[in-house]
């Protein structure tokens, strides 16, 4: 049977979907089956993962699609912190068990992640893309970029520190990195931390302590971690830590008072 003969079939069809993420530097793959399937060289494994339907217009398929998956699932992981430094994608295909075909079901990207008992994705098509009517760039103070981006520049191994775990805290958000009491405080403010998927924000550097946005999942004293410097994204810390003015997009003159709103007395 063909694939849309096993779509509309009422008892045929035993339908699965691969589930394809991607960033400019990492891909993951995984399959709503109960068994790894290998599609096009890759190997999808499976995951409890399910997502909303999409919607059907003139042009392709589109709408707004919410995929849930475990929290602890590497994909939600990276926004734990904040967004990843580089879009991520998302290829949504399905096919039957038995039958070669697999068509494309859905593409997009990944915007934000929410979570409660599981992290659920939202997605959005490639076409809705082209409805953004933001600007990319915004007339303000600090700088558009964002630390490590393809528009920083900066090679963040470059300023990557190596370290463990001595201590960890009940709530599992304040950690220990004896290794970080090589920088000055502040060094690692607006940072990360990074063990195996997981990747926090680092709220608070001092001394050898360093306050997480969330907590780490499953981590002990011991464990092996890597930290990358942050920035404030003002022109001082711009020139001053990373000698990268040349690539500042920010306006540090912009007035701080509002001459429509704020009086000048």
């Amino acid at each position: 049977m063909t694939y849309n003969a096993l779509e509309i079939s009422g008892y045929a069809g035993r339908p699965y979907e691969l589930y394809q993420f991607s960033t400019a530097d990492q891909s993951w793959y995984f399959t709503s089956a109960d068994h790894p399937i290998s599609y096009l060289g890759q190997v999808y494994n499976p995951e409890t993962i399910k997502r909303t339907n999409t919607s059907q217009t003139a042009e392709a398929k589109g709408g707004t699609v919410r995929v849930s998956l475990p929290k602890e699932n590497p994909i939600p992981q990276q926004f734990v912190a904040f967004s990843p430094s580089t879009p991520m994608f998302v290829v949504i295909f399905r096919g039957h068990e038995g039958d070669a075909d697999v068509v494309v079901n859905f593409t997009g990207k990944v915007t934000m992640t929410s979570f409660g008992d599981f992290a659920e994705l939202n997605c959005i098509p490639e076409s809705d893309v082209l409805k953004n009517s933001i600007p990319a760039m915004q007339f303000q103070a600090p700088c558009n970029h964002f630390l490590y981006d393809a528009g920083c520049t900066i090679d963040k191994n470059l300023f990557s520190l190596l370290g463990e775990i001595s201590a960890i805290d009940a709530t599992g958000a304040i950690v220990t990195v004896t290794a970080a009491g090589t920088k000055p405080g502040g060094w690692f403010t607006a940072g990360y931390l990074e063990i195996g998927q997981q990747r926090r924000m680092i709220i608070l550097h001092a001394a050898t302590v360093l306050t997480l946005m969330a907590p780490l999942f499953g981590v002990a004293a011991g464990a092996a971690v890597t930290l990358y410097a942050g920035c404030m994204r003002d022109f001082r810390t711009c020139k001053n830590k990373f000698d990268n003015t040349k690539n500042y997009i920010g306006f540090q003159w912009v007035p701080t008072k509002n001459p429509f709103k704020d009086p000048f007395y």
